[in-house]
């Protein structure tokens, strides 16, 4: 059986705790960390977690039979957790297929008085033969990232629970683009807003601006930004920030070609005269995001939308086959793409750049 983290919380709930064989994986890393130890408070007698819990790293099956059979010491459950197991990430374990089928042998047989959970970092590899045994025997929980309803409910209780404090849904649109949607960053981005609010109670826009940091993606809109507006220095400033935090210049122009590949989709539907609700729909981006996007579409036309992504690919192209230094390109790019804005600025074709 496979369920979401939501319904994993509300089985805790219950009278009786489910037993049996658990899988956590997914991304959500924050979500998965906190459903372990609300299942750790379930499963294990406060005062007596020692003698009653066994964490192992990527154990051989002989490891994980031997912690499964040990009985718990005055208690009725012993919980055994198994971190990691290379059986099912991808890779190829050493002994793959004797441990598989070690395990799927002995897992149907597993005591009542154990409760097994396998803990994934990130999703599993579906084709391993441990993961098609676990998909029958097992409770899969599935830690996918929020919603950007859940998103923002989780924003306002973790305020209200901190520091009673409160924020808007446009301002939790604001903060997730401005620092990414993983819930650990967004801890400390909280964190540092609910001391920050001072006296006051609700987190403004200008707050976030002010304080949070700033995601690879919220960058590249800034510099996208600067490009629009005919900013050189400051969009090459942001680009600095950007190499100094380790970000490769490939990588960098990977994110300016997503860019301006939404920003060409964008100004297709505009012209087609789709609506702005469809056009959002058929973008697939959240409504802050969007909104971002709308504004920067204005200051290109189609067809220069069309020269932007084209001279990112044949940027692209031409570091992978040799033509431009790496260390040269991304910055050639980026004045072409200012370039090709509806100000007066100048054009920088690729034939130039060469």
């Amino acid at each position: 059986m496979t369920i979401n983290h939501t319904r994993f919380f509300q089985a805790l709930k219950g009278e009786e705790l489910p037993g049996g064989i658990y899988l956590f994986q997914g991304e959500e890393e924050h979500v998965k960390r906190s459903a372990l130890e609300r299942l750790r408070e379930r499963a294990l007698p406060e005062g007596l977690a020692a003698l009653c819990e066994t964490v192992l790293d990527n154990p051989p099956a002989g490891d994980i039979i031997a912690a499964a059979e040990t009985m718990p010491m005055m208690a009725d459950r012993r919980l055994v957790i198994v971190r990691d197991s290379a059986l099912l990430l991808s890779g190829r374990a050493r002994d793959e297929a004797a441990d598989c089928e070690r395990l799927a042998e002995y897992l149907p047989k597993l005591p009542e008085y154990t409760l097994l959970l396998f803990y994934c970092h990130g999703s599993i590899d579906g084709r391993k033969k441990l993961s098609q045994t676990l998909g029958r025997l097992a409770t899969v929980v599935r830690f996918d990232p929020l919603g950007d309803e859940e998103l923002y409910r989780w924003m306002r209780a973790t305020l209200k629970a901190e520091a009673n404090k409160t924020i808007g849904l446009r301002e939790a649109q604001h903060l997730a683009f401005t620092s990414g949607r993983d819930l650990a960053t967004l801890v400390g981005e909280l964190h540092k807003l609910a001391h920050y609010l001072g006296e006051r109670e609700a987190v403004e826009a200008g707050d976030i601006d002010n304080l949070a940091t700033r995601s690879l993606e919220c960058t590249v809109f800034q510099l996208v930004d600067a490009l629009v507006e005919g900013r050189e220095g400051r969009a090459f400033e942001l680009l600095a920030v950007m190499l100094e935090a380790g970000e490769g210049r490939l990588g960098i122009l990977a994110m300016l070609l997503r860019q301006y590949r939404l920003l060409l989709t964008l100004k297709w539907m505009q012209d087609e005269g789709v609506d702005r609700t469809a056009q959002q729909r058929r973008m697939g981006v959240q409504p802050f995001v969007f909104d971002r996007v709308h504004k920067q579409a204005r200051g290109y036309t189609l067809e220069r939308l069309k020269e932007a992504v084209t001279l990112c690919v044949d940027t692209e192209f031409a570091v992978k086959s040799g033509r431009l230094r790496e260390d040269a390109a991304l910055e050639r790019a980026m004045l072409g793409l200012g370039g090709l804005t509806n100000g007066d600025f100048p054009v920088v074709t690729m034939e130039k750049m060469r």
